[in-house]
């Protein structure tokens, strides 16, 4: 394992209102689960440096994740990556997401975005 200098770090905030409130997300980094995170919970995860990929998925539902997020991070650096509410006009069309799921279940389920870079 490298020095802890020579880390990065993925910080998650999970601040959506009132989305998946009960459940809690499994966090992925390169596909491999390296925790979960609550609602309203802020989880950090320290990695190499180099480019990565972050996914938030709920394990439960089988397709309810975000996108795979690429993210750069250097050494000492930290990456502020946030959840998103969906957009209103999806959350109209989710109960026709029961019926026809491939036309109107929203897809990434979870929003997840990259807010910030900071350098510790």
């Amino acid at each position: 394992m490298a020095d802890s200098d020579d880390l990065g770090t993925i910080r998650i905030e999970r601040r959506q209102f009132a989305q998946d409130l009960f459940r809690r997300y499994a966090v992925f980094i390169d596909q491999i689960l390296v925790g979960r995170i609550a609602p309203f919970a802020t989880g950090e995860y320290r990695v190499v440096p180099g480019r990565h990929s972050v996914q938030l998925r709920i394990a439960t539902t089988g397709n309810s994740c975000s996108d795979n997020l690429p993210v750069e991070i250097g050494a000492g650096e930290t990456r502020v990556l946030r959840t998103m509410r969906l957009e209103l006009r999806k959350l109209i069309l989710l109960p026709l997401g029961i019926v026809n799921p491939s036309r109107f279940a929203p897809r990434p389920w979870i929003k997840l975005c990259l807010v910030s870079r900071q350098d510790e």
